[in-house]
């Protein structure tokens, strides 16, 4: 697996980004996609709290608990993120 480096946060007495050299796998990525789009603070609710129903992203984010979900909406969210990936 290749190793990637990364923004991890960021160092607001530097002002300079933080990053770090990982192995990403497809979760890893969309973590770390998603703590990018919401700033690195309070990552975890902020992610929950996403609202960009429009990513492609979106139905994978982290931190949602997909099996209270109806099959029906899973099944909807991943068509959702089929199309946007193929068409986007």
């Amino acid at each position: 697996m290749k190793k990637h480096t990364i923004q991890t946060g960021y160092d607001y007495r530097t002002g300079k980004p933080v990053t770090e050299t990982v192995n990403l796998n497809p979760g890893k990525a969309i973590r770390y996609f998603c703590m990018n789009c919401v700033g690195y603070e309070n990552i975890r609710e902020e992610i929950k709290r996403c609202s960009s129903k429009n990513c492609p992203l979106y139905p994978y984010r982290g931190f949602v608990i997909t099996q209270d979900l109806s099959e029906q909406e899973r099944e909807r969210r991943a068509t959702i993120a089929r199309n946007n990936f193929l068409t986007g």
